[in-house]
Formats: structure tokens, C-alpha cells, sequence
């Protein structure tokens, strides 16, 4: 399986997912939840990965969810969905 904006590799028993999105301090996207997803389901049908790790490529774990991402990098819509959600 080849992924886009995660890592993935198993030493031994231990299986390792890198966020890897630095530039956007590891922001987790729609496309990063499928490939973290994927890579959970891989390891919970491998009788040999014991442990999963979850880490960032670069200086950040993650800055949480990329709330541009969501909303297709419009952050005019990211600030009207949010103060509809206080009326």
C-alpha cells in the first residue's frame, strides 16, 4: 500500500505511523484520517503487530484537525460554519 501524507513501518511487533504533513505542522486532513485508518485496520488483521506507535514527521506531533481541509482551503466558510454553531 503506498500512502500520501502518512509513514507507515513495522520493526519487529511494533508498527509505526508518521504524520507526515510538516509543512502544515502535521494537521490531520480527510485524506490523513483514511490513511490512518487504513493503517490501523492493516495492523489489527496482522497477528505479528503487537503495539502501534502514532508520531509526526519533523518538529510536531500534529496541530490537531485541519479545519481548512474541511472546508476546501475556504477560510471565509471556516468562520461562517463556526459562528453558525454559536447563533
Amino acid at each position: 500500500m503506498s500512502y500520501e501524507v502518512v509513514q507507515v513501518e513495522i520493526q519487529g511487533h511494533l508498527q509505526i505511523i508518521r504524520f507526515n504533513r510538516p509543512n502544515k505542522k502535521n494537521a490531520i486532513s480527510s485524506k490523513m484520517y483514511e490513511e490512518i485508518s487504513i493503517a490501523l485496520e492493516r495492523a489489527a488483521h496482522n497477528d505479528q503487530i503487537v503495539i502501534v506507535a502514532l508520531t509526526g514527521v519533523g518538529e510536531y506531533y500534529s496541530s490537531g484537525n485541519d479545519i481548512t481541509g474541511s472546508f476546501g482551503g475556504n477560510m471565509e466558510d471556516v468562520v461562517a460554519a463556526a459562528s453558525n454553531k454559536f447563533e
